[in-house]
């Protein structure tokens, strides 16, 4: 009778994770499809932003999807992303039905494959170019589990636009089918990709960016640090004189797997941070399917105190997103983020933090120590 029960109880909680949304996002024809009566590139105060793409998907046959959620060889390619004039922080506004209008929802625009890896990098280095001086920087998004590569394109473009990220951003994107249903397939799908984010590290440290940022959110977590780790192990990692901040948002990550990986990473080269919040549903979730182990975004404050990492506490903070995605979709947080990325949280102290915000810890890294 238990198993049965157990059965019946992960049928809840998947039955859960579909309303709770997780990382969701309904996959739509909407790549390189522009608005009808007036393009997004001729909307005043339209904001464009080019995103780079590293991704393990493999191409899909519909262009307007672009990339499926089938397993492929690491591939690059580019979309420009239009955000629309009277975007809101924290929100993507998304067009409920095709054609979108430009003047009030995401665009993307002109997607583009890359023939090689070389070509790639000569694209991205030609756009850091030109740039300003002091806007040279690249930021490398990993997106979560239950997420479909057209949400995971328009999560990052409005995160970047939200803080004004200094430089160019690249997502690698790696295939979660965007089914809350399919959690086992993500997670194997997540962790075959590691090879291609530590190959991914590497040519983006060979760039001529002036320095990088990197934000993984959810299940894109266990990927980043395991790609990380191995990366250091393997001495191939070529990340130390570029990255300025880690950025772990809500990590699905079991906690006693991760205090083992941090062991292995020089977590005071850098500004290291995970955000947390103990009300994420998401994550509660996950811990129910994980046999009851705590995961890393909602954990309590104490099962950090030996990881020499700081620690952003979102608990408290009630502004209006997802607990699950307050990183990006809460105004508070990103407005934070906004303010202090030159300085990090670590520049930070619990007197000028946001309300609702909980600092705890402080890891002052190489791109601190120079400031």
């Amino acid at each position: 009778m238990v198993p049965a029960i157990g059965g019946i109880l992960r049928g809840v909680a998947f039955s859960g994770l579909l309303l709770v949304g997780a990382c969701a996002s309904i996959p739509h024809s909407v790549i390189g499809v522009d608005g009808n009566t007036i393009s997004a590139r001729d909307v005043p105060g339209a904001h464009i932003r080019p995103i780079f793409i590293a991704t393990t998907r493999e191409p899909s046959p519909d262009e307007a999807i672009f990339l499926s959620s089938e397993r492929g060889p690491l591939s690059f390619a580019s979309v420009d992303v239009s955000v629309p004039p009277l975007h809101q922080t924290g929100k993507v506004e998304r067009a409920p039905t095709l054609p979108p209008d430009p003047r009030r929802h995401f665009v993307a625009l002109d997607p583009h494959r890359f023939d090689s890896e070389t070509d790639f990098l000569s694209t991205l280095n030609a756009t850091l170019a030109r740039q300003p001086a002091d806007r040279r920087n690249v930021l490398i998004f990993v997106h979560g589990f239950n997420t479909a590569f057209d949400g995971a394109l328009f999560r990052i473009a409005q995160f970047a636009h939200d803080i004004d990220y200094p430089g160019i951003v690249v997502l690698f994107t790696w295939p979660s089918r965007g089914d809350a249903t399919e959690y086992l397939y993500d997670l194997s799908s997540a962790l075959t990709a590691r090879d291609d984010l530590v190959r991914t590290f590497d040519l983006l440290s060979r760039s001529n960016a002036v320095s990088g940022d990197i934000v993984a959110h959810s299940m894109g977590n266990i990927l980043t640090v395991e790609a990380l780790r191995q990366g250091v192990l393997e001495g191939t990692l070529g990340l130390d004189e570029k990255v300025n901040h880690i950025v772990l948002a809500s990590p699905d990550i079991d906690i006693d797997l991760f205090e083992k990986q941090v062991g292995r990473l020089p977590v005071d080269a850098y500004d290291f941070y995970v955000i947390i919040s103990r009300d994420d549903k998401a994550l509660a979730l996950s811990r129910f399917l994980s046999g009851g182990v705590a995961r890393v975004g909602a954990a309590e404050i104490e099962a950090f105190d030996r990881l020499g990492l700081t620690v952003v506490d979102l608990t408290e903070l009630d502004d209006g997103d997802s607990s699950h995605t307050k990183f990006a979709g809460s105004p508070a947080i990103v407005k934070a983020i906004r303010a202090d990325l030159n300085e990090g949280f670590s520049a930070a102290t619990q007197e000028n933090a946001p309300p609702g915000v909980r600092i705890i810890g402080r890891v002052v890294g190489r791109a601190s120590q120079a400031r």
